[in-house]
């Protein structure tokens, strides 16, 4: 075996043993016990364990992806259904990078509040697509009452590209004038926006109006059970329950 690999080794091991069957078998099996105890077994223990390492991380990280355009209610989402204080700036576009917020004290468990996808800063694209590859579950939030601009459209094809679920969340619906007007824009946003699941909301309610927080609940439940589908530890020192204060 001297000057050959592993590779090489197993293969014609296996050769010897289908031909010359049981002694074949007991000298294949001797034959890979020298093979372990060399200088492979080295690398591929190593090896071995990293793989196992890295399946493990991967089952405990979960990252939530927040999209929307600006002032659609995206800090507000993180604080109605989490609880997490966030800065929340009624000027469109002004958040500039990618904010992530701890879920845990491990950090294994994040929620992305990603800027928009339509900024003129070209580094506010760049920056962002370097967190979109890790996330494992989308929340789109839009303003109802605009309506679905192009601009909304154009992100959900971007995130839909990614191929993980992806939750709309028509926001504001405390805010038109009659429930007609409500019906008819939550239908409109259905007819553009077919086969995707559409929860209505209201994560930071006008005061004036004296009207609770909307749908928190609904997109906490939904997070959590496409997580539980992708097969993430869901346990609640990895992912807390909702706060929604």
């Amino acid at each position: 075996g001297a000057g050959l690999s592993f590779a090489t080794n197993a293969a014609i091991t296996r050769t010897v043993g289908a031909l010359l069957g049981p002694i074949g078998w007991i000298a294949t099996g001797l034959w890979l016990i020298v093979d372990l105890a060399g200088p492979a077994f080295r690398k591929t223990v190593p090896a071995i364990i990293h793989i196992a390492l890295l399946r493990t991380i991967l089952l405990n990280k979960i990252t939530i992806g927040v999209v929307g355009d600006g002032s659609a209610g995206k800090d507000s989402l993180i604080n109605a259904v989490y609880g997490l204080s966030s800065e929340i700036d009624p000027i469109a576009g002004s958040t500039e990078t990618a904010v992530v917020y701890a879920l845990n004290d491990r950090r294994t468990s994040v929620i992305v509040n990603y800027p928009g996808f339509n900024d003129h800063r070209k580094s506010v694209d760049k920056y962002t697509d370097d967190y979109l590859h890790h996330t494992d579950v989308f929340v789109m939030v839009v303003d109802i009452n605009r309506g679905i601009s192009g601009s909304d459209t154009r992100t959900l094809q971007k995130i839909k590209s990614f191929g993980k679920p992806i939750l709309i969340c028509l926001n504001k619906v405390d805010l038109p004038r009659t429930p007609d007007d409500l019906a008819k824009l939550e239908q409109a946003a259905q007819a553009r926006l077919p086969g995707y699941a559409l929860i209505k909301t209201a994560f930071d309610p006008d005061p004036r109006l004296h009207q609770p927080k909307i749908g928190c609940r609904d997109v906490y439940d939904w997070i959590l059970n496409e997580i539980q589908k992708a097969g993430k530890n869901v346990k609640a020192d990895n992912f807390p329950p909702p706060s929604m204060d």
